[in-house]
C-alpha cells in the first residue's frame, strides 16, 4: 500500500496449524486435540527519511517507532475490512494493539548493508495472570449472589453485567463497543429503576412503556426522577455527573449509531 511521500507499507501473511487440546479425564489422549489455523502477518514500513533514520539514533525512537506502528495496525485493518467485506467471512474482524501478545518484536533495517537493529515494543499491560483460588468467603459470596441472579432478586443485574461488559471492550481497545455497552448499561439501569418507583405506586410496566413511549429516553430523564428521588438532574449544568455522562457517553454513542463515529 502506497502513503503519500513515497512511503508504503507491505503486509506477509503466514498461516500454519496449531493443535488444540481439550481438557477432559485425560489430557494426553490425541483424541482430545484439534487442528486450529492461525495467521501472523509481518508489517514492513518502508521510507528513505533521513530524519527518520537520525532519530531512530537518539532518544525518539521508541516514541517513532510506536507512531510507524500504529500506522501499521491502521492499514492492516484496512485489508481485514477488505477481506470481510469482500469474503463476507463474519469470522473476521479489526485489531486493536490491545489484543495482541504483550510485547512485539521490531527489526529497523538499513537496505544499503542488509544491517538491522532488533527490539520489542511493549503493546500494554493486560497480562493474562494466573489466577489465584478463591477463598471460602469470596466461593460463598458467589454461590449465594449466583441464586440471586436465579430468583431474580436484584432487579439491576443486567445493568452491571452490561457496565462490566462495557469495561472488557475498553480493555481489549473496542471503544465504539465500550461507549454503546456503556450507554446500555446506563439506560437499562434509569429504566429499571423507574419502574421499581412505579411498581410502589402501584403503576405497571405497561404504563412505564406509554411514559417512554410519550417522552422518549431523554423526556423521561428529565421528568420522571427529580420529583420522586430530588438531586440535580439539569443536563446543561456543568458541574453535575449527569452532564458529564451526557457529553462524554450519550452524545458519543449518538454520534457512533448514527455516523458510524
Amino acid at each position: 500500500m502506497a502513503l503519500k511521500g513515497g512511503e508504503a507499507i507491505t503486509l506477509v501473511f503466514s498461516s500454519f496449524v496449531s493443535r488444540h487440546i481439550f481438557f477432559f479425564d485425560n489430557v494426553d489422549d490425541d483424541n482430545l486435540k484439534q487442528d486450529v489455523a492461525k495467521t501472523i502477518v509481518e508489517l514492513n514500513y518502508i521510507t528513505d527519511h533521513e530524519q527518520f533514520v537520525a532519530e531512530l539514533e537518539n532518544e525518539s525512537q521508541k516514541d517513532e517507532l510506536s507512531k510507524l506502528f500504529d500506522a501499521c495496525v491502521e492499514k492492516l485493518n484496512f485489508f481485514l475490512t477488505s477481506y470481510l467485506i469482500t469474503t463476507k467471512d463474519v469470522s473476521v474482524y479489526q485489531v486493536t494493539p490491545k489484543m495482541f501478545d504483550v510485547v512485539c518484536m521490531y527489526r529497523f533495517m538499513n537496505p544499503n548493508d542488509w544491517d538491522y537493529q532488533p527490539g520489542m515494543l511493549l503493546l500494554h499491560p493486560n497480562v493474562a495472570y494466573k489466577k489465584t483460588l478463591l477463598s471460602k468467603e469470596e466461593t460463598n459470596e458467589i454461590i449465594w449472589y449466583a441464586n440471586v441472579i436465579n430468583q431474580e432478586w436484584n432487579p439491576f443485574t443486567l445493568a452491571l453485567e452490561l457496565k462490566l461488559n462495557a469495561s472488557r471492550y475498553f480493555i481489549n481497545g473496542q471503544f465504539r463497543e465500550a461507549v454503546l455497552y456503556c450507554q446500555t448499561a446506563f439506560e437499562t439501569f434509569l429504566r429499571t429503576l423507574l419502574l421499581e418507583l412505579f411498581k410502589e405506586e402501584g403503576k405497571n410496566s405497561n404504563e412505564l412503556d406509554v411514559t417512554y413511549e410519550k417522552y422518549g429516553f431523554i423526556g423521561v430523564l428529565k421528568r420522571e426522577f427529580s420529583s420522586r428521588l430530588g438531586g440535580t438532574w439539569d443536563l446543561t449544568n456543568s458541574t453535575t455527573p449527569l452532564n458529564a455522562w451526557h457529553d462524554n457517553c450519550y452524545k458519543r454513542r449518538n454520534r457512533i449509531i448514527h455516523g458510524g463515529y
